[in-house]
């Protein structure tokens, strides 16, 4: 996802000046320099014969040098709210300027990024490709402008649902509390598995379930008993407590990015459902719930902080915990997330992975 996919990026994973080596006529003395480019052509001109067409990769690039944070900010609202008119609102601008702005974008990289049908807006493959590159680009940005009030006065805790539920504000007022000048940014990042952490528009992110990823470090804060969510007319709803088998003729709702919810959970203790319904974010899998599209499975918390007319919530006796996660990149960690790890350590009995 992070390959050399748009003409901006100068690397995988690097974020630095784009021209490298395809301005090399930049790096020549004068003596070196050919004959046939004129000095007008500045620094990324290359060597084009008399009635040669220029390629269009060099086009490209010299459009790159119109790229703007105002461009990643744009595309990556459009991405978080999957709509125009969300996005706009967001940015506090018309969405007219909002599209100008994205076909700017899309004109610089000399690509399609987005795609709009019934379903709302939808990435192109190249869009997927750009997103995390977007971010970190922005993120490099935000931190840039931080280093220079303060080297390390922002923490950005990113999470995908619920954080830490009741506990989220009592550990961040805590940690600020301790650390004066410090501010503790809680970011919403359900796009992507590990809430930011794999871009770098978080620092750490409290996460649901184990992370796979080798490169990314983390401690179980604790273990979160699992709620079925029903249609407020499922059969089953009127039990006090359901089991996992109780779930088995019903289609299953579920969140493929940042969710939990798997068919291997009913191994051993029942029926697996043998439809599964895949869904964006929260809101589309209460809302699906609530139409009477299926049933969900998630952690004890979103009964509390996410409560809905049309769906209720029963403990599953038989399910599985739902280990709660506090996750950092492991490569180069923030200095202050060894702190933050510290404090809600002291808040829970975990264990250390």
């Amino acid at each position: 996802m992070c390959a050399q996919s748009s003409p901006w990026v100068a690397s995988s994973g690097d974020l630095g000046p784009p021209c490298r080596s395809a301005c090399r006529a930049a790096t020549l003395s004068t003596a070196d320099r050919p004959s046939e480019v004129p000095r007008s052509q500045g620094r990324c001109a290359s060597r084009i014969a008399p009635g040669e067409r220029q390629e269009s990769s060099v086009v490209k690039f010299h459009g790159a040098s119109d790229l703007e944070l105002r461009h990643l900010r744009a595309f990556l609202a459009v991405v978080d709210h999957r709509s125009f008119r969300g996005a706009a609102e967001t940015l506090w601008i018309s969405q007219s300027a909002l599209s100008r702005t994205i076909a700017q974008l899309e004109r610089i990289v000399g690509q399609t990024l987005l795609e709009r049908n019934h379903r709302g807006v939808l990435l192109t493959e190249v869009g997927e490709r750009l997103l995390p590159l977007a971010a970190r680009a922005l993120s490099a940005a935000d931190d840039a402008v931080t280093a220079t009030v303060s080297p390390h006065s922002t923490l950005r805790v990113g999470f995908s649902y619920n954080a830490l539920g009741e506990n989220t504000t009592p550990l961040v007022r805590e940690f600020e509390s301790v650390h004066p000048g410090v501010r503790v940014e809680l970011r919403r990042i359900d796009e992507v598995p590990f809430a930011g952490i794999e871009d770098g528009r978080s620092h750490v992110a409290i996460l649901r379930g184990l992370p796979a990823d080798p490169r990314i470090g983390h401690v179980v804060l604790h273990q979160e008993p699992r709620v079925a969510a029903l249609p407020r007319e499922h059969p089953v709803a009127a039990l006090a407590e359901v089991t996992m088998d109780d779930m088995r003729h019903s289609p299953l709702v579920v969140v493929p990015i940042t969710g939990t919810t798997t068919l291997s959970l009913w191994d051993g203790v029942g029926q697996a459902p043998r439809q599964v319904i895949r869904v964006h974010n929260l809101e589309e899998w209460l809302e699906a719930i609530a139409a009477g599209r299926g049933i969900g499975l998630s952690g004890e918390s979103t009964s509390m902080l996410h409560p809905h007319p049309w769906v209720v919530y029963r403990p599953v006796s038989d399910a599985p915990l739902l280990p709660v996660v506090l996750a950092w990149a492991g490569d180069q960690p923030h200095p202050l997330t060894s702190d933050f790890v510290d404090l809600a350590k002291a808040r829970y009995v975990c264990t250390v992975r």
